[in-house]
Formats: C-alpha cells, sequence, structure tokens
C-alpha cells in the first residue's frame, strides 16, 4: 500500500460512508472515529488471548486486564486516527418525503 493511501485511508472511508448515507436518503451526517492504535493494539492482544482457554492463558487475561486502563489513557493521550476501531455514525432520515 503507498504511503499516499495510507495517508488518505481514513478520509476516504469517511467520503465513502457519507456518500453512502446521502444516497440513502440521511443527511445531516456526522462521522466520529472511534479509538485509535492503542484501543486496536489493546482489541488484538486481548483476541489473542481469548483464542486458547489453557490454564495459563487465563491468568495472563487476567492480569492484561489491568492494562485497559493505560491503554485507554494512551489512546486518548495519542490521537492517532489513521488506524480506527471502527466509526460512529449520526444521520438524520426525513421519513414524511417518502
Amino acid at each position: 500500500m503507498s504511503s499516499l493511501r495510507k495517508q488518505n485511508t481514513h478520509f476516504v472511508l469517511n467520503d465513502k460512508l457519507m456518500n453512502e448515507l446521502k444516497q440513502c436518503g440521511f443527511s445531516e451526517i456526522q462521522i466520529i472515529p472511534m479509538g485509535s492504535y492503542f484501543a486496536v493494539l489493546y482489541d488484538v492482544i486481548n483476541s489473542f488471548l481469548h483464542l486458547s482457554n489453557s490454564r495459563d492463558r487465563k491468568i495472563i487475561r487476567k492480569i492484561f486486564n489491568y492494562f485497559f486502563k493505560i491503554f485507554l489513557w494512551l489512546d486518548k493521550k495519542n490521537n492517532y486516527s489513521k488506524i480506527t476501531t471502527g466509526y460512529f455514525v449520526i444521520a438524520n432520515k426525513n421519513l414524511q418525503n417518502q
């Protein structure tokens, strides 16, 4: 993936979501990225730890859960929005015109 494409991925996805919602009749659209790099990293590690039910992994999961607040703090402090866990969309649709 080229560096230019990496830089614009967030904006391209926003534009695609915006266009799709407009085509479906939505207006007053707000797209808010949720979670950044550290939230994604936490989700990946947490998912990996839940793949197995071995006793060792259960202990590691319990210990890792204590790091949640650190990841949350890092996520809020470093607003790196090129990587996100997802998007929150607020849109308005007028149903009286249909």
